[in-house]
């Protein structure tokens, strides 16, 4: 069995792959992932700051871009909505396959048949298009 981390990946880039998604959507869903990333991470660990200028600035880096990331976050959670958003958590976040956000977002747990599976990834193709055309989305990714 493959580690869930290796299937995000496989997820996005196989969508991407076979012309499901195009390259805005693809970037927008690469993005999601390293501003999810960084807010896991941040949780996991502290950054010490001394009183050394270089140490104080590495540290206000850290805290800019962890903003940064909550903002992408907040924002995604803003524009798509309880359910889409869970889809994008599950697939692009937590690495789960389709079939799995199906089970966890759409059937409570039972096993989804394909039209909820083609439907699940529907929904994802979207939120992830409506991200990639987002200006504040596309701004906040620009630095």
């Amino acid at each position: 069995m493959s580690t869930p981390g290796a299937r995000v990946a496989d997820t996005i880039v196989a969508m991407h792959q076979r012309r499901q998604i195009g390259e805005g959507s693809y970037r927008a869903a690469i993005a999601y992932r390293a501003a999810f990333d960084r807010l896991a991470r941040s949780k996991e660990s502290t950054i010490v700051g001394t009183i050394d200028a270089p140490a104080s600035r590495r540290y206000l880096e850290a805290q800019e871009k962890h903003m940064t990331a909550t903002a992408v976050v907040n924002l995604v959670h803003r524009l798509l909505g309880p359910l889409d958003t869970s889809i994008l958590i599950d697939v692009v976040g937590c690495n789960f396959t389709i079939e799995e956000a199906t089970r966890r977002c759409l059937t409570a747990g039972e096993p989804p048949s394909a039209a909820d599976r083609e439907h699940v990834g529907r929904r994802l193709r979207v939120a992830l298009e409506i991200l990639a055309r987002n200006a504040t989305f596309r701004e906040l990714l620009s630095g």
